[in-house]
């Protein structure tokens, strides 16, 4: 029987009635390609060293070959060693993979973990976060608001301020006006009653004006 091409075991370096050992080809085809999935050679070694055909070697030299190796029992002892050695190298470098996985995936795990504490914090807190963002936006809204009404509320004063120095100045120029009228009516009739006004538009003298005339006239008479 020819050895397959993809094979585990080094048949060239164990006894030559391994390669009269059928349990050692079947385990070995069941493990690799095309009969298992392609994978890293740590799979192929897990899963011949716990197949139940060869898995008697790793106790002792009885139950796998005993047929093909019936009159070389030292071929079934340095099968033994052989399959014992092998499968515990690699139960090592499975072990030394394994944590290298795990510690990749709490690595992951912890990623994972501080994003979901981020969501749930969030999750728990939106509601304050929603008030703080109401509050500055209200407070900053007060704010302007408060400072576009002081500005309307000094023009407003100042165009009041403006008005009333205006009301004042015409107010004092009205009242000079008729305080020079007033005076000129008090030397229109200081000498008595206004004179009425004949139909040229001259003064007509009145009674008082007559009598004063004429004792001016008679005191100089005499």
């Amino acid at each position: 029987m020819a050895a397959p091409i993809t094979t585990l075991m080094p048949f060239a370096s164990l006894p030559s009635c391994a390669t009269n050992c059928g349990h050692l080809y079947d385990a070995n085809g069941a493990c690799v390609p095309p009969a298992a999935p392609t994978g890293p050679v740590a799979q192929y070694a897990s899963c011949f060293c716990n197949n139940a055909l060869v898995a008697p070697f790793s106790t002792g030299t009885a139950g796998v070959c005993d047929t093909a190796c019936t009159a070389d029992a030292g071929g079934l002892s340095s099968i033994h060693v052989w399959f014992s050695s092998y499968c515990a190298a690699e139960q090592k470098n499975t072990a030394t993979t394994v944590p290298t996985a795990s510690a990749t995936n709490k690595g992951s795990s912890g990623n994972h973990s501080s994003t979901s504490t981020n969501h749930s914090w969030f999750a728990t807190h939106y509601q304050w976060v929603i008030f703080i963002v109401v509050m500055l936006v209200g407070l900053s809204s007060l704010w302007i608001g408060a400072c576009v009404w002081h500005r309307r509320y000094l023009r407003k004063k100042d165009r009041q301020y403006a008005l009333s120095n205006i009301r004042a100045s015409t107010g004092a120029a009205s009242g000079t006006m008729g305080l020079n009228a007033a005076t000129n009516e008090d030397d229109l009739g200081r000498d008595g009653a206004r004179t009425p006004h004949d139909a040229a538009g001259a003064f007509a003298p009145g009674p008082f004006d007559t009598e004063k005339r004429r004792s001016n006239i008679m005191g100089r008479r005499f």
